[in-house]
């Protein structure tokens, strides 16, 4: 693909994986790329088997007297643990390596945790969380709106929460000196009566008016994040989400607003 590399290395990996897998990246990655590797996923999030067993991990260990907080230091423990391992593999060129770490955007107080764990910001090279908008959308008063102008005026309001949400994990980032990444970002709007919300969620994906919101989101987190990530690039729309920016290979640019403020900002 001629671009930069994101690894998730398996939470169960062992240190001969990640010695094997750091070797591997290092010697057939192209030089001229980076590799941002990062211990699993969203290890914050419960809907993950590895979120429930880095829990346990962390109340075996004692780790915190807050019981949800040991899931969150486990994974800087087990953080270390890995660059550790990968740290001297890269060594003859250290910038190839981008060691990551990430938390919940929406909980600040988690990614102060994380950076604050030991000597974890000697470890990682950047802090990062997701700072999508609309998680919730047709929950309370918007549960029967229809019109698109209020609909997006409530979307406008849950995109400055996320962008003040970064700006407070950014400069969780910037205590430690490290970058601040988005690695996942974009809408985040679901149905909550898929019969009635999926046909107001595409006539949402459709809409100049979420051409608009995408250029406001992404110039806004130009300031913040020095780098950002959009989640994904094709997608259909349903009461599930619609997570592409654009629905379908192909699709003419004038039918993807998102896809077009994006390609708008990369170009800047």
């Amino acid at each position: 693909a001629g671009s930069d590399a994101w690894f998730n290395v398996p939470w169960n990996a062992d240190a001969d994986y990640v010695a094997r897998f750091g070797q591997t990246v290092h010697d057939r990655l192209n030089p001229a790329h980076k590799a941002y590797v990062e211990l699993s996923n969203e290890v914050w999030n419960f809907q993950f088997g590895q979120t429930n067993q880095a829990l346990n991990e962390g109340l075996a260990e004692g780790l915190s007297t807050d019981h949800y907080s040991n899931q969150l230091l486990r994974l800087a423990e087990k953080t270390i643990w890995m660059n550790k391992i990968l740290t001297p593999i890269f060594a003859d060129n250290s910038t190839r390596l981008v060691r990551v770490i990430a938390s919940q955007n929406a909980n600040p107080w988690a990614g102060q945790q994380v950076m604050g764990f030991k000597d974890v910001a000697t470890w990682v090279d950047a802090f990062a969380t997701a700072p999508y908008f609309g998680h919730g959308f047709f929950e309370g008063a918007n549960a029967t709106v229809t019109d698109l102008p209020t609909l997006f005026a409530s979307l406008e309001t849950m995109r400055v929460g996320a962008i003040a949400a970064a700006k407070a994990n950014k400069a969780t980032a910037d205590k430690y000196g490290k970058r601040y990444i988005a690695y996942e970002s974009g809408q985040h709007i679901l149905a909550s009566v898929p019969a009635r919300d999926a046909p107001t969620i595409a006539l949402m994906e459709r809409s100049p008016l979420m051409y608009d919101a995408y250029k406001r989101y992404l110039a806004d987190l130009r300031t913040v994040a020095d780098q950002t990530e959009i989640y994904s690039m094709t997608g259909s729309i349903s009461q599930y989400g619609s997570w592409g920016i654009r629905e379908y290979a192909g699709q003419p640019l004038s039918e993807t607003p998102k896809r077009r403020a994006v390609l708008e900002a990369i170009v800047r």
